[in-house]
């Protein structure tokens, strides 16, 4: 039982280092900047620091958007919630075939910086699933402690 109760402990705080909420007051200022740049009228709900990079959470036409950026300011790319309905018809079918019985509970269009490269995200369960522009499949990450809360 000890060991159980290790093993979820240092499995919690290895999902914390990932993505921490930080205070807007811990952002840099490029960051800020790069935020403003590209929405200007939208004000943040909360910061994260994933992975050496910062994301922002905020509400845009009563959808979730989440913005990454390099610690320099420098835009990654913006997931912009989407209704299931909104994902390429491949991505329904291999949810069907592949996930049976389950449903997409939330979806993300994610446009990439540098050529703006799209991809689509359909949560099943307590996995993310990744499909290119035409909705071919990608990879799957299983998301540590996530629930359908947490997104």
């Amino acid at each position: 039982m000890k060991k159980a109760i290790l093993i979820l402990a240092i499995l919690s705080m290895g999902g914390f280092a990932l993505a921490q909420k930080v205070k807007e007051s811990a952002v840099p200022a490029p960051v800020k900047s790069g935020f403003v740049a590209l929405y200007a009228t939208d004000k943040v709900d909360n910061w994260k620091k994933e992975k050496g990079n910062y994301e922002a959470s905020f509400m845009k036409d009563s959808k979730k958007m989440l913005v990454l950026f390099k610690p320099n300011g420098d835009w990654i790319e913006t997931k912009a919630q989407i209704d299931a309905s909104e994902l390429p018809a491949p991505v329904t079918t291999y949810v069907k075939n592949n996930y049976p019985g389950q449903t997409i509970w939330d979806a993300y269009k994610i446009t990439k910086s540098g050529g703006g490269d799209v991809n689509y995200k359909a949560e099943v369960g307590k996995m993310s699933l990744f499909f290119d522009a035409q909705g071919n499949f990608i990879k799957t990450e299983k998301e540590a402690g996530m629930s359908m809360l947490s997104r």
